[in-house]
């Protein structure tokens, strides 16, 4: 669409104002080096009164800089009026003529330019059908919604093809819905006119939605400039990490140094960590921490303490003590990882304590069955393992025990339990009944869907061969406890439902069976189509 594609370049600008209850003077913008190429969209972002909108105002000719030079395709533009400078600017407040309707508030600037009416109509219907407004040129101002309103203020810069666009924070009046939509049209109108821009805005997810590049701006200064994907990623310092994104900040000191990477000392743990080049072992350093890069387990690099956790849909809140530091962490698909909950830390400690008798509760007697099902129950969140398990069996090895160290075995939160307790239930012929109804049980105990996730299409390919190699008890024991009911509803149903359609011809009692645990699976199903409507 532009004649032209510009770049703009800044050179030492530095821009000064006087405080007016000190009048003392302060650089709203100082030193800003900065090179736009040609058709690029670059974002100025910061908070208020970080200098990026002054920036704006020096390119557009509305402010003139004290030091330093601004070029517009490579000419100086510092003594150009606005007018005689080839930018066009797109405000926050639109600035429409209210009694014009679009098609003269798009016609104005080529108006005053005196062109012919043919070559006017001619441009203003092109522009308009690129920003989705043709057929509505006959409108006021006033019958328009805010993003037709925006986009008239869009047509209206566009249609005099300046060599660079200009926008300052065009999106602030509009409903969050709506930026998001609009945004991702202003991406598009852009790169289809192939037009330079320059956009102001304090939002960070605007800025990484749009923008080619991004100058973070920090009290005047420009503070890193770089593509969304490097600034996100690798931010200078503190203040960018904060800005763009959501950061947790883990203090510590580097322990160990090979060229760009290293491991660094943690509340005590030893951590890796990257683009420590400009460190030296005994440091001090910041490790930056996005909550999407973390994940909450059993075992990891830092111990922590859940002190929030919160179900968001497509993702789980959480919110942990690491040491004296708070952070926070987002999981997302949470239905495929374990839930970890207020309190899982001090549950762990009381049931330990309750097992080795340092925790004892009045009234309370802890028998071999209660302590049995304490030992599961550490079992289920992988706070004992098989060692532990198997001392605890050997502090009195009885039939009974044996079972319920099978069973405590089979109920472990990770996938390796689950794939030994699923063969051990399948073909260890060795198993008494109880043994088996025990590793079956335990199998499906889990309240984890994705444990269970990886059994949900098994299941119903072995219930024909268990009902066909097993004793009706056995199988009995098998195909209630091999369901896995913790998987996906939907997904349990559809595959039951399809599995009980193509064998209406089957033994009674394995219909029977298999219907029940399916029948278990809609109720499931039904009350979370029931819940997620509220």
């Amino acid at each position: 669409m532009a004649k032209e594609r510009k770049g703009v370049r800044l050179e030492h600008v530095s821009k000064i104002y006087q405080d007016p209850k000190t009048k003392k003077d302060f650089y709203a913008v100082h030193d800003a080096n900065i090179d736009i190429a040609p058709g690029e969209f670059v974002t100025l972002l910061g908070p208020s009164g970080c200098g990026k909108t002054t920036i704006l105002r020096m390119i557009a000719g509305f402010e003139s800089p004290d030091e330093g030079e601004i070029y517009l395709g490579g000419e100086p533009i510092n003594e150009l009026t606005p007018n005689k400078r080839d930018t066009a600017m797109v405000f926050q407040s639109y600035a429409l003529l209210p009694h014009y309707n679009i098609f003269d508030n798009v016609a104005y600037g080529l108006k005053l330019r005196k062109m012919p009416k043919d070559q006017i109509s001619e441009k203003v219907h092109a522009i308009l059908a690129l920003v989705g407004l043709e057929g509505m040129e006959d409108r006021m101002t006033n019958q328009l919604s805010g993003g037709q309103q925006q986009r008239v203020a869009l047509a209206r810069a566009l249609v005099l093809e300046p060599g660079v666009l200009l926008f300052d924070e065009p999106l602030s009046n509009l409903d969050a819905k709506l930026r998001v939509d609009m945004r991702n049209e202003i991406r598009r109108i852009q790169q289809a006119a192939g037009i330079t821009a320059i956009y102001v805005t304090h939002d960070q997810s605007e800025a990484m939605a749009l923008s080619d590049s991004i100058i973070v701006m920090k009290k005047g200064v420009v503070d890193q400039i770089g593509d969304p994907h490097t600034v996100y990623y690798h931010p200078v310092d503190e203040f960018v990490a904060d800005f763009i994104g959501e950061s947790n900040f883990l203090r510590g000191s580097l322990a160990e140094k090979d060229g760009e990477s290293g491991v660094a000392t943690i509340e005590g743990r030893a951590v890796e960590v990257a683009s420590v080049g400009h460190l030296s072992v005994g440091d001090p350093c910041v490790l930056v921490l996005r909550p999407e890069a973390a994940r909450l387990a059993d075992e990891g690099v830092l111990p922590c303490r859940v002190t929030l956790s919160r179900f968001m849909g497509n993702y789980q809140n959480y919110q942990v003590m690491v040491g004296d530091t708070l952070v926070k962490i987002t999981d997302f698909n949470p239905k495929n990882h374990k839930i970890y909950e207020v309190g899982d830390e001090a549950f762990v400690a009381n049931a330990k304590g309750l097992l080795d008798g340092s925790v004892a509760f009045d009234g309370l007697e802890i028998d071999n069955n209660f302590r049995w099902t304490i030992i599961n129950a550490l079992s289920t969140v992988n706070a004992i393992d098989q060692a532990g398990i198997d001392a605890e069996l050997a502090k009195r090895e009885t039939t009974e025990n044996r079972e319920f160290a099978y069973g405590a075995r089979a109920v472990a939160g990770t996938a390796e339990a689950k794939a030994w307790a699923w063969n051990e239930a399948l073909h260890n012929d060795e198993l008494t009944n109880m043994q088996l109804e025990a590793v079956a049980g335990g199998f499906a105990a889990t309240p984890r869907a994705d444990l269970a996730e990886p059994y949900a299409e098994k299941y119903f390919e072995v219930a024909d061969w268990i009902w066909e190699h097993k004793t009706f008890h056995m199988a009995e024991a098998l195909l209630e406890g091999l369901y896995p009911g913790y998987a996906d509803p939907a997904k349990l149903v559809e595959l039951g439902d399809a599995w009980l359609a193509s064998h209406k011809g089957a033994d009674n009692a394995l219909q029977r069976i298999v219907r029940g645990n399916v029948e278990a699976s809609h109720r499931t199903l039904k009350v979370r189509d029931f819940n997620a409507a509220l």
